[in-house]
């Protein structure tokens, strides 16, 4: 077993971080194709991930309103969006919080508070300090959640860096 100085640690961290935020810079800087390889290429959102959410007392939290009563497009869209950040949870570390504002009508004060908008589904990106949500990014709906996810930025919204 290799023993390691708290100095040598941290001159090993310094140096993942520093290639990190070369990265982040690097595909902040680019076009929508090279962004498309720089995140293939570096794994951008498991490298933020691990180091990140560590430090995040709850993590990153998802609020994901939706419905399954209602016109057919709604709870398709719906639908579709659970699935998105169903398949997400493989690569990123959050937590998803479904609101189903058809069974919870509790819930729908605090829908209200976060937005005037009223299609579903919406989405809030954020993260619980003293139990209490603060939202940073909110996706309005499913075509930019679509859009968002294929460029790869939902990814840096979910580790908190867009």
């Amino acid at each position: 077993m290799l023993s390691t100085t708290k100095e040598e640690e941290r001159v090993v961290l310094q140096g993942v971080i520093n290639q990190t935020i070369s990265c982040i810079l690097q595909y902040a800087n680019s076009t929508r194709n090279e962004k498309a390889e720089i995140y293939r290429r570096n794994n951008l959102p498991a490298i933020i991930s691990s180091l990140i959410y560590p430090f995040i007392a709850r993590g990153v939290v998802v609020k994901l309103y939706v419905t399954e009563i209602g016109d057919l497009v709604s709870k398709k869209n719906c639908a579709k969006a659970k699935r998105i950040f169903e398949s997400k949870s493989t690569k990123v570390q959050f937590i998803l919080e479904t609101i189903q504002l058809d069974q919870q009508p509790e819930k729908k004060d605090e829908f209200k508070a976060l937005t005037t908008k009223k299609g579903l589904p919406q989405v809030f990106i954020g993260s619980y300090i003293s139990n209490e949500f603060h939202h940073y990014s909110h996706i309005a709906d499913i075509s930019e959640l679509e859009v968002l996810n294929d460029s790869g930025d939902l990814d840096l919204k979910l580790v908190g860096f867009a």
